[in-house]
């Protein structure tokens, strides 16, 4: 699929999510996630898989200073 096509989706995508998350109905729903014995709100759910991706990047971003390896432009304009 063209790179334009995909961006035009993401961007309907994340307008989607802001749209049901902004509807207190939604944002207010517990969901079930096999590191908590009880339910977790929505929102919480998104900031921890957010949190996880984020030391991910980190964890990448150490793993390539340790190994001299070349940040891709990219990764420069997003992590630095």
């Amino acid at each position: 699929m063209p790179k334009e096509y995909l961006l035009a989706e993401l961007t309907k995508r994340d307008e989607e999510l802001i749209a049901f998350l902004s509807d207190g109905k939604n944002s207010g729903k517990k969901v079930q996630v096999e590191w908590s014995d009880t339910p977790v709100s929505v929102l919480s759910y998104l900031w921890a898989m957010n949190d996880h991706e984020i030391l991910h990047n980190g964890w990448n971003l150490a793993l390539m200073d340790a190994l001299n390896i070349s940040r891709f432009d990219e990764l420069v304009r997003v992590w630095g």
